[in-house]
């Protein structure tokens, strides 16, 4: 079953530096209050809440009221699993295309700046990037695809299973935890327009 494409409003909302952090809160979370989300980014929780309803009214973020304390207590979590771009309108639309940019452009960078920022703090805090490049066929690089895909969802579904049995020099036991961001990318590499066939 393919995801659903995600719309204009949708891919203009997730191009804006602090609903993206939220986002990456909730789904790190599995769900949260603003007033978590605030303590998280270390943001003014009325802010928090604007940019929660925002991500609400396109459908990124829903209400889960059956994880609330009380009928007060508003609790979010993701609307929706994957958000992919809509092929059609990336190539026939190019306002939707400058949202998507937007929108990637943001991961990269919020990605990189985590990434730097860790390795600046040695090795108290983990950090991995990792750059290949691999000569496949679209097959191979479908496959590719699909077997990181699965490794993420493993590890989203339940982390201590999918670690378990793989060795690191740190504690199993440990039960400290971060939300961990991360950016897995898989593209060919373009050539020069004017590049031979």
């Amino acid at each position: 079953m393919s995801t659903p494409a995600a719309n204009p409003a949708m891919m203009k909302a997730m191009s804006h530096p602090l609903r993206w952090r939220i986002i990456a809160v909730v789904n790190g979370l599995g769900h949260a209050r603003a007033t978590d989300i605030a303590s998280e980014l270390g943001e003014p929780v009325n802010s928090i809440s604007f940019h929660l309803r925002t991500l609400a009214d396109v459908g990124i973020l829903v209400e889960a009221p059956e994880l609330a304390r009380d009928a007060r207590e508003r609790v979010w979590k993701l609307g929706r699993p994957d958000i992919n771009a809509d092929l059609g309108l990336l190539k026939d639309d190019a306002a939707y295309r400058t949202a998507t940019a937007a929108s990637l452009g943001l991961i990269h960078s919020e990605v990189q700046q985590a990434i730097i920022e860790a390795m600046a703090d040695g090795s108290e805090t983990l950090a991995h990037s990792e750059a290949t490049s691999l000569q496949l066929t679209r097959h191979q690089a479908r496959a590719l695809a699909a077997r990181l895909h699965g490794i993420v969802q493993e590890f989203e579904e339940d982390p201590e299973a999918a670690s378990a049995g793989v060795e690191t020099q740190e504690d199993p036991s440990e039960r400290s935890a971060a939300i961990y961001t991360g950016l897995v990318a898989l593209a060919p590499l373009r050539r020069r327009p004017d590049a031979h066939q």
